[in-house]
C-alpha cells in the first residue's frame, strides 16, 4: 500500500482499520469506514472535513447522522448520502458496528485531495 494511502493518526484513533480501508480503482478511489463501539467506544464518528469536490458516502450497514455546515440529517442503511462539494462534512455512527463507503470520481485530479482531505475549518 502506498504511504498516501495509509491512514492518518486521527483517523486511526477514531476508525477502526482493515487492509480493505482503500481502494483506488481506475477512476474511483473508495474509503471504507467501520464503526465499532465495542472495541473501541470512540470509534462513533469520522474527523470533520471538506473536500474541493462532491462525492458520495454508501451506508452499507447501520446508520448515521450526517452533519454538513451545520445542517444535520440522519440515514438508515442501505443509503447513498450525497456531500457536497466545500461543505464541512462530519458522520457519526448511531448504531455499533456501521459500515460507510465514501466514494471518490479521481478523473482529473491529484489523489492528495482524497486521501488527505482538509481537516477542521474549511478552507
Amino acid at each position: 500500500m502506498d504511504d498516501q494511502f495509509k491512514e492518518t493518526s486521527e483517523s486511526r484513533n477514531l476508525i477502526k482499520q482493515s487492509d480493505d480501508f482503500f481502494r483506488h480503482v481506475g477512476n474511483i478511489f473508495i474509503k471504507r469506514m467501520y464503526f465499532d463501539f465495542e472495541e473501541n467506544p470512540d470509534h462513533r464518528e469520522a474527523i470533520g472535513h471538506s473536500h474541493d469536490y462532491e462525492h458520495t458516502t454508501l451506508l452499507a450497514y447501520g446508520s448515521l447522522r450526517v452533519e454538513c455546515d451545520g445542517e444535520t440529517k440522519e440515514y438508515e442503511a442501505p443509503a447513498f448520502i450525497d456531500i457536497k462539494a466545500n461543505c464541512h462534512h462530519r458522520l457519526i455512527a448511531l448504531v455499533d458496528k456501521t459500515m460507510a463507503y465514501c466514494i471518490h470520481d479521481t478523473r482529473g485530479m491529484d489523489i492528495d485531495d482524497i486521501s488527505r482531505p482538509y481537516v477542521g475549518e474549511v478552507k
